[in-house]
């Protein structure tokens, strides 16, 4: 990407080749309770074994939901990465927890719920988590409540807030 800003990959129901584990469920399943964050990941760790980033290193993905479940598989994403076993016959130049870190970026759309919160922030650190609120899913004003109430000191929080959406869009 030339224009030196990330591209944001937003969920949505799976695609009909995906959709039939979760088609006698309906749309919660397939949709926010775990759909979404489901295919969202798995688009994101195909993007990263595809070697798109070894190719283009300094390009910048933007994943809402606090990183749809990337941060809590960070260690996991690593399991086997390399290996015959593994099954994949390219060579990463980098783990796959390396790209999740320095390629990626993630906001709080969404996701009011501090664990995860505090997951994401030290899996990934306050530099690159960015805030938003998932409006009109989400009350703006919960969201704002959430990330004020966050333990965390308030040069994070100011980061998380503006400082990092500042600094990416150069404003």
């Amino acid at each position: 990407n030339g224009l030196g800003v990330p591209i944001y990959i937003h969920p949505r129901p799976p695609s009909p080749q995906m959709v039939k584990p979760y088609a006698d469920y309906g749309y919660r399943l397939a949709g926010p309770a775990l759909g979404f964050a489901a295919e969202t990941a798995l688009h994101a760790m195909r993007l990263i074994y595809s070697g798109l980033f070894d190719e283009y290193p300094k390009l910048i993905i933007m994943l809402g939901h606090l990183g749809e479940g990337l941060p809590f598989f960070l260690h996991r994403t690593n399991h086997l990465w390399g290996s015959e076993e593994g099954g994949s016959a390219l060579k990463l130049a980098r783990r796959p927890s390396d790209y999740i870190k320095e390629n990626f970026l993630v906001t709080t759309s969404g996701m009011c719920f501090m664990p995860a919160f505090l997951c994401a922030y030290m899996a990934l650190g306050a530099e690159k988590i960015l805030f938003a609120s998932d409006y009109p899913f989400e009350e703006t004003e919960a969201s704002i409540n959430f990330i004020e109430q966050a333990p965390i000191c308030d040069m994070d929080k100011n980061r998380i807030c503006h400082g990092n959406a500042e600094t990416l869009f150069r404003r």
